[in-house]
């Protein structure tokens, strides 16, 4: 309610939305003719007439506080001659100037809140603008999505071969001509122009000038076959290797050596396969890459027609198939020209695995396979083809190179600024270097060992060749800076819908695999490490045949150890090759950490593996937590069935949280919370730590020993804060952290313009019938923007999740009723959370305090990293507050096992590993545990 002589803010409110907005509210009747009044008087009038306390004050000339009547009136004559739509950058840097001088007149106390929510409106429309004009980025994408749509429609009328010449020819002009008549465009962009928003029209027309420039090149190469048919010709037998030393190598031909000219067909490859045995030191280059496909997986996605197509080359003669990946290398390696690196490189002969080891034969592949440490630490170099190019790789690459001049030891001070150092990168640049990052190369597992054993690595992608230190710089910028955990919606594109509306509250680990490869070299490289732990590095990463995770860490394991573990045997059924692994790593190693590997029941494909043994051919989550394990003091007993352990029951779970995958997916972190009101804290935690400090610990899995608050070495306090504050408004607007849907979109169709252009100007004719998907690609990998909106409708009707400032509210509200509880704990109070949410909105907020709000909160996120995902938080019996896998139900017992430390047991069954902050190792004899 007002005062007698004050103004409610709703009557404000409705004040400001008139004079914003005055087509949406009563028009005051016209002044008469013969006294024509301007905007500012018509204005004051209204103003003063119904609001006479404030605004009498505010325009009173004679009013003691006089500078207010300039001030007031220039606020108004703006106001009053522009509206919020096309207000320019001057004009709101204006506004703002004004409101702030308005802020610092002397008002009486009454009007005090009024004077501040016109601030605010100045303010208001200042950020609007500027957040439109940030929108410029994304609107680039726009058009050229629907540039790449229409080109992407021409290019696939050319490989008709239905279709004449002429008629080809009509379809491309028709596709361009439908383009610059497309319904609002033009106006669109004239509007913009005259708006002073450049460089729409010359980026319209320099993409239609480009790609009619090159629309003969692709004529021609759709009018002829270019694939050629070998069916007559004989199959390339393999001939047995004469020792078991022996390695097969390659001789990739040129062109001209071949056909006698420069016009010859770029998809006749022909290489030629000699024997050369290790022992005699021969020279020779390797071959990295993946045999599926090369691209980042876009939405969860794949061409499969393409990824799996073999492709015909002449082998001493002979027909032989390979994968569409090594057809597309193979090509790039026969018409390299002198100068270029892969003409270097075919200089020597080649080792490549799927030619040079006979995939027929089993007995044969095992040897073969044994001896890959050899062959790639014998390998002069090692090329990393990474797959062809696309349309990012040029900004990916440009990108690397910058951060190439950015130093480690800038990015990890405490006072660098990592918030800029990211925003000052281009959006487009980001989701580049994200796109290369998340190709499948860095997650393969037989990567793992061939970078280890290179001598010298280069890496190629398409025409690129890449700096591997580049890599590994970047890699390092993005994790000691952390600057990983505010990229995530550029990682998001390239995940299921799903979980990208879970990575809006939850981060997604931008170039996550390159680290993940690097960390697993940076093991390699520990002479501490013990040979059966190398065995463990490949449960994280992919392999075709998942035997190969095994499998590949096999010549690392016998370098070290000096001794060969198991023959590879590939007709084994999996849970033998696993058990086999197993067993010797718990019978070799000082600890279990091969229980940590252990995925969540729910996510198990193999019914038949124990509980306690890891299905690799499962996701692993949730990823290993990352305290140590105590040394193994016991020794296990273990068969095919069951594991004998030593250890000590600690206590029962009582209540179990829902897990943070739910929490995430579905923006109800106010249950999480809550769950945390379920039970009190053990006496001898509450008397050292609050239970917002226990929190986070448990979050982290900090090992601090629970003791005086002045003695503990990590102090997360202020970070944990930000991160709640951060979550309301995510949980407000999940949309938010997410890509935006058009430049998604856009990136979808740049992939499907890319494959085109590519399969037409390399298959030409053949393209269509023979590597184009069946259908559209949209048909694999549907719009980003339309999949959203599916899938959060029916998340709604499923979950009854309608209302996502209900949601906030409800967040908002059980963390005041946690802050009422303990104000001494580290829950933000209601007025932070306020405050935090308005300086973290996107449209009215303030940058910098906005920035180091969300600073604090993403240190916290880095802190966390990936833990969460798939577990849950729980309460025990004794008052302990902990974190296990998703799946522990009430009724489960905590244990403390002697070599891996808290576990969850649910009668027989290992549940798997747990941290409970403040729950020792327990005391009396150990007892022994057995697990089925």
């Amino acid at each position: 309610m007002a005062s007698q002589d004050g103004v409610s803010p709703q009557e404000l409110e409705d004040a400001m939305r008139a004079e914003f907005f005055p087509e949406q509210a009563p028009q005051p009747p016209p002044p008469p003719p013969s006294a024509p009044k301007s905007i500012e008087e018509q204005m004051k009038e209204r103003l003063a007439a119904k609001y006479p306390t404030i605004f009498g004050d505010l325009l009173n000339e004679n009013n003691a506080s006089g500078s207010s009547h300039d001030q007031m009136t220039q606020l108004l004559q703006t106001l009053g001659t522009t509206q919020r739509s096309n207000v320019t950058a001057a004009q709101a840097e204006r506004l703002e100037e004004l409101a702030s001088r308005l802020q610092e007149t002397d008002l009486s106390e009454q009007n005090r809140e009024a004077a501040e929510s016109i601030a605010h409106s100045a303010r208001s429309i200042k950020t609007s603008t500027n957040y439109i004009n940030s929108q410029v980025d994304s609107l680039f994408p726009m058009l050229q999505s629907m540039t790449d749509f229409l080109n992407s429609n021409a290019l696939s009328s050319l490989a008709d071969p239905t279709l004449s010449m002429a008629e080809r020819t009509n379809r491309a002009i028709s596709a361009f001509e439908q383009l610059k008549n497309l319904p609002g465009l033009k106006d669109g962009i004239s509007e913009m122009e005259e708006a002073g928003i450049t460089g729409f029209s010359s980026l319209f027309n320099d993409r239609l000038d480009s790609f009619m420039s090159r629309i003969r090149d692709f004529h021609q190469a759709a009018e002829s076959p270019k694939l050629l048919d070998l069916s007559q010709t004989e199959d390339f037998a393999y001939q047995p290797l004469k020792s078991p030393t022996s390695i097969r190598v390659l001789r990739v031909e040129t062109q001209e050596q071949e056909q006698g000219d420069t016009e010859a067909n770029p998809n006749l490859i022909t290489v030629h396969i000699d024997e050369v045995d290790l022992t005699q030191d021969p020279d020779f280059n390797a071959l990295s890459y993946v045999w599926g496909d090369h691209r980042p997986p876009l939405g969860q996605g794949y061409s499969t027609k393409r990824a799996t197509r073999c492709f015909h080359i002449l082998c001493n003669g002979r027909k032989l198939s390979v994968t569409y990946n090594l057809f597309c290398f193979l090509r790039r390696l026969a018409s390299a020209k002198p100068g270029e690196l892969l003409h270097g490189v075919r200089q020597l002969p080649l080792w490549i695995d799927q030619l040079c080891i006979n995939q027929f034969d089993e007995a044969e592949k095992a040897i073969q396979v044994a001896m890959m440490d050899r062959v790639y630490s014998r390998a002069r170099s090692v090329v990393s083809w990474l797959g062809e190019s696309d349309s990012h790789v040029d900004t990916a690459v440009r990108l690397l190179n910058r951060l190439g001049g950015v130093s480690a030891n800038v990015v990890s001070r405490p006072e660098f600024d990592v918030a800029r150092f990211v925003n000052e990168i281009p959006s487009a640049e980001w989701l580049a270097l994200g796109a290369l990052l998340a190709r499948p190369y860095f997650k393969r597992v037989w990567i793992v060992q061939e970078i280890a054993m290179a001598q010298q690595l280069v890496v190629v992608c398409g025409k690129h060749v890449v700096n591997w230190d580049d890599l590994v710089h970047c890699s390092t910028i993005l994790e000691q800076s952390k600057a990983w955990t505010m990229l995530s919606r550029y990682v998001s594109v390239f995940r299921s819908v799903k979980d990208q509306i879970a990575a809006a509250q939850q981060p997604l680990h931008f170039g996550g695999q390159l680290a993940d490869l690097l960390s697993a070299q940076s093991t390699i490289r520990d002479p501490s490490i013990l040979p059966s732990n190398l065995l463990l590095l490949g449960r994280q990463f992919d392999a075709t045949v998942t035997a190969d995770k095994f499998y590949a860490l096999l010549g690392l394991h016998r370098r070290r150890s000096g001794s060969t573990l198991v023959p590879i045997d590939y007709t084994q059924p999996l849970n033998s090759i696993a058990f086999g692994f197993t067993k010797h790593h718990i019978e070799t190693a000082n600890t279990l950490a091969i229980l940590t590997l252990v995925e969540d029941a729910s996510l198990r494909t193999n019914t038949s593996f124990p509980s306690w043994l890891p299905d690799p051919a499962a996701p692993l989550l949730p990823v290993p937590l990352p305290h140590a394990l105590p040394p193994l003091t016991t020794t296990p007993i273990i068969t095919p069935t069951s594991l004998t352990l030593c250890g000590r029951r600690l206590t029962t779970i009582t209540t179990t949280a829902p897990s943070f995958s739910t929490v995430a997916s579905t923006g109800t972190w106010h249950e999480l919370f809550t769950f945390l009101l379920a039970q009190t804290l053990a006496e001898n935690q509450s008397s050292t730590l609050n239970l917002g400090q226990i929190l986070w610990r448990v979050l982290t899995t900090c090992q601090d020993k629970p003791s005086d608050k002045a003695s503990q070495s990590t102090n997360l306090d202020a970070e944990f804060r930000a991160w709640c504050i951060s979550l309301v408004p995510k949980v407000e607007n999940p949309n938010l952290q997410m890509l935006n849907p058009m430049t998604a979109e856009a990136m979808l169709q740049s992939y499907r313009l890319d494959d085109t252009e590519f399969d037409i100007l390399a298959f030409g004719k053949d393209a269509k019938e023979m590597v184009v998907p069946e259908g559209d690609v949209a048909d694999n990998v549907l719009k980003g923007s339309e999949l959203r909106y599916e899938y959060m409708e029916r998340r709604e009707k499923e979950q009854g999740v309608k209302d996502y400032g209900k949601l906030a509210s409800q967040l908002e509200d059980v963390l005041k009723t946690l802050w009422d509880r303990d104000r001494e704990d580290v829950f933000p109070s209601p007025g932070e959370v306020r405050r935090g949410t308005e300086v973290l909105d996107v449209l009215g907020g303030k940058k910098e305090e906005g920035d180091e709000l969300r600073r604090k909160a993403e240190a916290f996120e880095a802190a966390v990293g990936g833990r969460l995902e798939g577990r849950r938080l729980f309460w025990t019996e004794d008052g302990r507050l902990g974190i296990g896998a998703q799946t522990v139900e009430v009724g489960d017992e905590v244990w403390w096992v002697d070599g891996v430390g808290q576990v969850v047991v649910s009668g027989l069954r290992f549940r798997g590993v747990a941290f409970a902050w403040g729950l020792g190792e327990g005391e009396g004899e150990l007892k022994e545990v057995t697990l089925e």
